[in-house]
């Protein structure tokens, strides 16, 4: 069966990521957009201008009958346990853009509920489909650049912090790191094997903004392998995304294209990002588990741990283990 014979979804949400799904719904052409929920009046305006079904809340959502299958939730991370539980009982599969939850202890409930209804709910992972990515991986395990040493990530925009939808702490908490440290990890964790400890170096608010805008993180992988991810709300996006140096060359992922440097000289392994792809590959992979039925264990739970571990050692100026 394909992952197209899905029918009926729903976008919780109007964020700019939940406008990068929509962007791609028309290559999925047995999906059908039933509805959209969005709190903030100002995002609700604009979903209204598109001619979209917009609700209040999941619960008026729900009452309209639109009978979804599946819904992809983008909305402020403080509201996921009150958006994640009427989903999850009404029998939806949920594909979440990272964050899980403001709280770890709200994100093990939504991983633990859905668990318990037999629910897919998946926590988005798009940076795992950048295809440079796995041909780094590759050339990682094969010794072209000799033992890896270092990962260094930047993932960084320019964004008005106080006018952004990030600008309420109540709703997405306490800025950057909270926000993007998910797909970071993600970043660093493709290449370098799990997280064992991290710690916070620093963390700004440059923009005198109520949240952080420019943070810098270092994780410990084992086996002599350190990353330092580093994330920005004040600059264009960085060249290289990510940087794997080894102690006989490097690999530099970037935006453009991708490229290993050794002593014998510089060779491209892959070309341009396509991000508005991540997007379709990720929903695709969503629709897929929801075919197949796979419940396994969801990644954004321990995310959203080492997301505030992180954060309680930049008090402490130590290593902390998740």
């Amino acid at each position: 069966m394909s992952a197209l014979s899905q029918k009926n979804l729903v976008l919780i949400g109007y964020t700019a990521s939940g406008r990068a799904y929509l962007d791609v719904l028309a290559e999925f052409p047995d999906v059908r957009l039933v509805g959209v929920v969005e709190t903030d009046p100002v995002l609700a305006a604009e979903a209204l201008k598109m001619g979209l079904p917009v609700a209040k809340d999941v619960n008026e959502l729900l009452e309209t009958g639109c009978a979804p299958n599946v819904a992809i939730v983008c909305t402020a991370p403080a509201l996921r346990l009150h958006v994640m539980e009427p989903l999850l009982h009404a029998g939806i599969d949920v594909l979440m853009e990272p964050p899980i939850a403001v709280q770890p202890l709200d994100a093990d409930h939504i991983s633990a509920t859905a668990e318990r209804l037999g629910r897919v709910a998946q926590t988005a992972s798009r940076f795992a489909f950048i295809p440079a990515l796995q041909q780094a991986l590759d050339q990682i395990q094969r010794g072209r650049i000799g033992r890896l040493c270092l990962i260094e990530a930047v993932i960084s925009e320019k964004l008005n912090a106080r006018a952004s939808e990030y600008r309420d702490p109540n709703r997405w908490g306490s800025g950057i790191w909270l926000a993007q440290a998910a797909h970071g990890i993600d970043l660093v964790e493709s290449l370098g094997g799990p997280l064992q400890r991290i710690r916070m170096l620093s963390a700004q608010k440059i923009q005198n903004a109520p949240i952080e805008d420019e943070v810098q993180v270092e994780s410990d992988h084992g086996r002599g392998i350190v990353s330092r991810i580093r994330m920005s709300w004040n600059e264009e996006a960085s060249a290289p995304l990510v940087r794997c140096i080894g102690d006989q060359g490097e690999i530099l992922i970037g935006h453009a294209q991708s490229l290993i440097r050794t002593e014998t000289g510089e060779e491209i392994i892959c070309k341009a990002i396509d991000f508005r792809e991540l997007y379709r590959l990720q929903l695709a992979d969503f629709l897929d588990r929801r075919i197949q039925r796979e419940l396994a264990v969801d990644h954004g739970a321990q995310a959203s741990a080492w997301i505030h571990t992180a954060y309680d050692t930049l008090r402490t100026g130590t290593w902390h283990y998740a």
